[in-house]
């Protein structure tokens, strides 16, 4: 019943964008492919908040679904759109895309990561780069920003777990090891980091 109401007010065009937006942000963790079917008209609304938080809604929606649903909006002319977009696009296994969606999912890409950068002298927004660079495949992007993490906040464990696991998954076992003893150095109490590295021995 509450996300019926929701819905409603989502779709009540007369309410405050920002509402509506609510409403839609309220609705992402019950989304399901009926309601992410019946929102799917606010992907088009004229207002930006509405259309960045439709965005979200539409992970209940079949994955075949998604990527036609939310393609337009990867060229949106409000960069919050564009990058809701984005986000979304990541968590989507998709072979092939027409060029012209690649390049508007490459200027999205672009335009997240430039606002991240605005931010990056937190720890956790060089974690999401870094996960980004995993997403993307580039390995070497993730291994630079989970650095920058570890530099940032040298406690934080997971960073350096990442870090051994891709640099062994690259072949780099020598790396793999100096990063690990390096990590149990500044954390030694971490059980974690001692499995990992009995592991490469």
């Amino acid at each position: 019943g509450s996300a019926g109401e929701l819905a409603a007010l989502a779709e009540y065009k007369a309410l405050p964008g920002i509402a509506r937006a609510t409403a839609l942000e309220m609705l992402t963790r019950a989304a399901t492919p009926d309601l992410a079917t019946r929102l799917a008209p606010l992907l088009e609304d004229s207002d930006p908040m509405v259309r960045a938080a439709a965005v979200g809604l539409q992970r209940g929606a079949p994955e075949t679904e998604r990527p036609a649903r939310l393609a337009a909006l990867l060229g949106d002319p409000v960069k919050t759109v564009r990058i809701a977009a984005a986000r979304e696009f990541l968590s989507l296994r998709i072979a092939r895309m027409p060029d012209r969606i690649t390049n508007d999912l490459n200027g999205a890409m672009r335009d997240w990561q430039g606002s991240l950068l605005a931010k990056a002298d937190f720890p956790e927004t060089q974690v999401v780069l870094a996960g980004i660079g995993l997403t993307t495949r580039r390995m070497e992007a993730a291994l630079q920003a989970f650095g920058e993490a570890v530099t940032l906040d040298p406690q934080l464990e997971q960073a350096w777990v990442m870090m051994i696991r891709i640099h062994d998954a690259m072949g780099n076992r020598d790396a793999a090891i100096a990063t690990a003893d390096r990590a149990i150095e500044i954390n030694p109490d971490s059980v974690e980091l001692h499995l990992i590295r009995a592991d490469l021995s």
